[in-house]
């Protein structure tokens, strides 16, 4: 999965359960979590303090466990969304076939409910 992709998805999750979109700071939080950063290193490359960014982040990744049902970590938040990622496909009977890499990069279209569709094509209209 790719970084944009992900912070696609994470956004259309967290705008559906807040009503916020990401920030830029909330970005570079899910950014730094995929690359496998610490907090630290985060906040520095934010300028924010650590201890306020682990609590913004420890916010996010409650939200996102609420939605996914399931505990979701600094550690396990790839997984989950790649996990959840085949369950919506596979709700959609849409499959990869056995040939397909798990860690092929899907096209953004592929998260998107027929209202985000709907809305994206307008976009593209535009």
């Amino acid at each position: 999965m790719l970084i944009e992709e992900a912070l696609f998805l994470i956004d259309e999750i967290i705008c559906s359960e807040t009503g916020e979109h990401l920030n830029d700071l909330k970005q570079a939080i899910c950014k730094g979590i995929f690359l496998g950063q610490k907090y630290d290193v985060i906040a520095a490359n934010c300028r924010y303090s650590h201890v306020y960014v682990r609590n913004l982040a420890s916010n996010l990744l409650d939200v996102l466990s609420n939605r996914f049902q399931s505990k979701v970590t600094k550690k396990n938040l790839i997984a989950v969304l790649e996990r959840n990622r085949k369950i919506s496909e596979s709700n959609n009977s849409a499959l990869p076939d056995s040939n397909t890499a798990v860690s092929q990069p899907v096209k953004r279209e592929e998260f998107l409910s027929p209202k985000q569709d709907l809305i994206l094509s307008r976009i593209k209209q535009l």
